[in-house]
């Protein structure tokens, strides 16, 4: 476990734009984690009253999408083929996990961020000021890795309303920062 989870910034000199980039990730996951704790295969697979994406759905999505950026900075590309299946897990289609507990989602997230360690491993800061653009617009690796951040951040005000307020058995009182403290910390 992380032992400084509330101190952003670089932990490695050598590459310190990657090392803080990835330890913001860690943290948004951290955050992802905690509003997601305790929640039954149930839980995580209840429709809300008003919607159809699920907490479930959402986890998925949150490691198609950790999945599609990792492929869009490596081999340029969204969706090879092949990929159709996964095409619909980060498009809300379908969740390969339904009906499974929590354990299970938070091992795909896991998998899917040891691999974006793997990745930043094998490259440096300036591999972050590669050009791209995103939608139309000039943008950089490090803009697309920033939009992940985001797009977790978005999906975790999702699970919170979901968790208070939208699915059966919602709890109005859920504290979704009640679970960031972890021993040691």
């Amino acid at each position: 476990m992380n032992t400084t989870p509330f101190q952003l910034g670089p932990t490695d000199s050598a590459k310190p734009r990657l090392s803080a980039l990835l330890k913001e990730l860690e943290m948004a996951r951290r955050f992802t984690l905690s509003i997601a704790r305790d929640l039954s295969a149930e839980q995580l697979a209840a429709t809300p009253v008003a919607g159809k994406n699920t907490i479930g759905s959402v986890l998925s999505h949150l490691a198609a999408a950790e999945t599609v950026m990792q492929r869009v900075t490596t081999l340029g590309e969204a969706f090879p083929e092949g990929t159709e299946s996964e095409r619909e897990v980060f498009g809300f289609v379908r969740d390969p996990l339904k009906g499974s507990e929590l354990a299970a989602y938070v091992e795909a997230l896991n998998e899917v961020r040891e691999r974006t360690k793997a990745i930043f491993a094998e490259r440096d800061d300036d591999w972050l000021d590669q050009p791209r653009t995103f939608l139309l617009n000039p943008a950089n690796f490090h803009y697309y890795w920033f939009h992940l951040i985001l797009d977790e951040a978005r999906h975790q005000g999702q699970i919170i309303l979901l968790r208070k307020y939208l699915t059966e058995g919602s709890d109005p009182d859920f504290n979704p920062y009640a679970g960031l403290a972890a021993k040691g910390d």
